[in-house]
């Protein structure tokens, strides 16, 4: 054993920056023997395409995963084969027939699943330092729906480990329970003060967005660069938040009070939505877009469209995350926000009739019955 090597590779795993962590991912992965690219001349490593399945169940590995649990990483596999391919059409990697660049897996890591670095860096202190050393847990579904399938668990603990890992994720609102109507989802969600995903399926499609803070009914868009809109199956892809010219920061906006200029319902990015779900959502269609938001992604490549481009909605749901201490805190929060809400709209049901008697006017012509005397009120 070439014990330099092995500190070196113990060192970069549990203590290095996230691009090397990334790349001994990639590396061991993948079956990848030396540098992820020639230093002489640039060019990547190459290996055939079926070690991109193991890549994928290799990245699954890292969660602890329940004893018995079955996780299906096919989804993760498409992607990772489809970025690859894209390099290829692209003029970016040259890797000969049959076979992908090392180096496009390495890209597709740093965009899709960043976080890889964090979970491999606990399985290298388990296995190099401590044995108890802990494992990161992938998000746990307190009730079933669509996040309680581990292969959309895992999807999201590769795309926000940093919101997922060791959280659980309980049903708020479901489409299966509480009905398809926007005004029912808003009583739901509005004022829970934590993290959700909304989350969709349409046919064999299933496809999410991540909001990073309280949902508000106002068309002032809200949420911040935490937010993420995630293709889940059958191909796995994150649309993170754009930057640069042309972009913009409309995030997350919820209007069905404003102006009828204005969009009504749920918009998840702008320019136009990534997702957008009308206000009218009995009719269990929603739109999809490519935003000047998000980075564009396939949300529902094999759902059918109608003559207006909309998709049908055969499931929605939202589900708060979170550990116990902020699920409770969260939905206190909520409670707070429905007796505020409930609080506002019985004072404007409420008439002050005092102020009638302000002005004799309103007396006259609104409580004309109520002030009349003598032979005025007679007359009446």
């Amino acid at each position: 054993v070439d014990l330099q090597a092995l500190a070196t590779f113990a060192g970069v795993a549990t203590r290095g920056g996230r691009s090397a962590r990334l790349d001994q991912v990639v590396r061991a992965g993948l079956g990848v023997r030396g540098p992820l690219c020639d230093p002489a001349t640039g060019a990547s490593a190459t290996c055939a395409e079926d070690a991109v399945d193991r890549f994928a169940l290799f990245a699954a590995s890292f969660l602890d995963w329940d004893e018995g649990e079955t996780v299906e990483a096919v989804a993760v596999a498409r992607g990772v084969l489809a970025e690859c391919r894209k390099d290829i059409g692209d003029g970016v990697e040259e890797p000969g027939a049959g076979l992908v660049a090392a180096a496009s897996v390495s890209r597709w890591c740093a965009r899709h699943a960043p976080h890889l670095a964090e979970q491999w860096a606990a399985v290298a202190r388990r296995r190099l330092l401590d044995a108890e050393a802990p494992l990161v847990k992938p998000p746990r579904a307190t009730e079933d729906g669509l996040l309680s399938d581990a292969s959309v668990r895992l999807a999201l603990s590769l795309a926000a480990g940093d919101v997922f890992g060791g959280a659980a994720v309980a049903p708020l609102y479901a489409s299966g329970r509480d009905g398809l109507s926007l005004e029912r989802l808003m009583h739901q969600v509005l004022g829970w003060a934590g993290p959700t995903v909304l989350i969709c399926r349409s046919g064999g499609d299933v496809f999410a967005a991540l909001a990073d803070a309280p949902w508000r009914d106002q068309f002032a868009p809200f949420g911040s660069s935490g937010c993420l809109v995630l293709a889940l199956s059958p191909t796995f892809a994150v649309g993170r938040p754009r930057r640069g010219p042309g972009s913009n920061q409309a995030y997350l906006s919820l209007n069905t009070k404003g102006s009828a200029a204005k969009r009504k319902g749920l918009s998840i990015g702008d320019g136009p939505p990534a997702i957008h779900v009308p206000q009218d959502l009995g009719d269990a269609k929603l739109a999809l877009g490519s935003s000047l938001t998000f980075e564009h992604v396939a949300l529902a490549p094999t759902a059918p469209r109608d003559d207006a481009g909309l998709v049908d909605v055969d499931v929605l749901e939202v589900w708060a995350v979170g550990d116990a201490a902020g699920l409770e805190a969260a939905s206190q929060g909520r409670a707070t926000a429905r007796t505020t809400r409930a609080k506002f709209i019985q004072k404007s049901r409420q008439v002050d009739k005092a102020k009638f008697l302000a002005s004799d006017f309103d007396k006259e012509m609104l409580l004309g019955k109520t002030f009349a005397t003598g032979a005025d009120g007679a007359r009446r």
